[in-house]
């Protein structure tokens, strides 16, 4: 796996939109999948899911608009099986919104599972 991907030397930089998901490959080797939801998503669920995730998933990076704490923003990342999840900066003017992004190997990022989950999470 890349360097810049292990050590997190790049930004998510997408549009604010409603929940939507996406899944990209990237030269066969590894996969990505991103989420996007302006709705607040269930911590304790987050907090579970992610300890259910395959171990083909790489690393993982994001910031998460979490119900338990509606005034700040949450940071997410993970690489391996290590992960954390500490509060952030406050949202004042944003609009919150969580984005995540998560990198595999080919054939180990499933995006209809991961997709089913993150929409439970918020209540969709």
């Amino acid at each position: 796996m890349p360097l810049p991907i292990l050590h997190g030397v790049y930004e998510i930089h997408e549009p604010a939109r409603p929940a939507s998901l996406d899944h990209h490959h990237h030269d066969g080797e590894y996969e990505t999948w991103s989420f996007t939801s302006e709705q607040p998503i269930d911590g304790k669920a987050f907090r579970s899911f992610v300890d259910t995730l395959p171990e083909g998933i790489l690393r993982a990076k994001g910031i998460l608009y979490l119900k338990e704490d509606f005034n700040n923003r949450f940071i997410f990342q993970l690489v391996g099986k290590h992960w954390g999840l500490k509060a952030g900066e406050a949202w004042n003017n944003e609009q919150p919104v969580s984005k995540l992004v998560m990198i595999g190997l080919s054939g180990c990022v499933d995006s209809t599972w991961l997709e089913s989950n993150m929409k439970k999470m918020n209540g969709n």
